[in-house]
């Protein structure tokens, strides 16, 4: 589905529902977008302006250890250490491992943040 972000003007009745955002689908149908999705959309509408990848991830998503090391650019005998040395909190379902996205990322910004 292609979406179409387009803002609502109406410069003779200004009102609170001109300055909002919409994403519409192809259909027309509108949705309103809140004033926290604007900064997230527009990160990946100027990636895709560059051609770059864009993925988007459930904060809530549970990973296989292959997964984390591949997001955190290492191989997946580091990111087990890690885990085992308690660096990232993960589960145990029965003989494999689980790590929350979440984890993953609040490991791989203070990583980012002691470069």
């Amino acid at each position: 589905m292609l979406l179409n972000a387009q803002r609502k003007r109406d410069a003779e009745h200004h009102t609170e529902e001109a300055d909002t955002l919409y994403i519409a689908n192809s259909k027309g149908e509108k949705i309103p977008l809140s004033p926290d999705m604007y900064a997230p959309l527009e990160t990946i509408l100027r990636a895709q302006l560059e051609h770059k990848a864009v993925t988007l991830v459930q904060q809530d998503r549970m990973m296989t250890t292959q997964e984390a090391a591949d997001y955190l650019g290492m191989s997946r005998p580091t990111l087990v250490r890690l885990l085992e040395d308690g660096k990232i909190p993960f589960e145990k379902l029965k003989k494999h491992r689980r790590v929350a996205f979440a984890d993953v990322e609040t490991y791989r910004a203070h990583r980012m943040n002691k470069k």
